[in-house]
């Protein structure tokens, strides 16, 4: 985790099960909780966003309980208010939308 923190950027080539939503969450929580960055939008296909993955994930890694996520779903004038009105860490978002 180190060296992505130094690097501030990350790509992960895994094959399914072994752990890229988790490592992509804990260097978010890392960056989020030094002042890296904030306000980070997550975007991903619709499978994932109805399925709640990453929200479950937080939900079962202690060190990532307190994150508190937000689905952005509407118009584009939605999106901006929905972001602009509340204060989630991470923010989530499909192609779509």
């Amino acid at each position: 985790m180190s060296y992505v923190l130094k690097l501030g950027r990350i790509n992960l080539f895994l094959d399914m099960g072994l752990g890229k939503t988790l490592i992509s969450l804990t260097a978010l929580w890392l960056w989020l909780f030094a002042g890296e960055i904030r306000k980070p939008l997550i975007v991903m296909e619709l499978n994932g966003l109805d399925k709640k993955t990453w929200q479950n994930e937080i939900a079962k890694w202690k060190h990532l309980n307190g994150l508190t996520t937000e689905v952005i779903r509407g118009s584009e004038r939605q999106s901006i208010d929905i972001v602009a009105s509340t204060d989630a860490d991470l923010y989530f978002i499909n192609y779509e939308m």
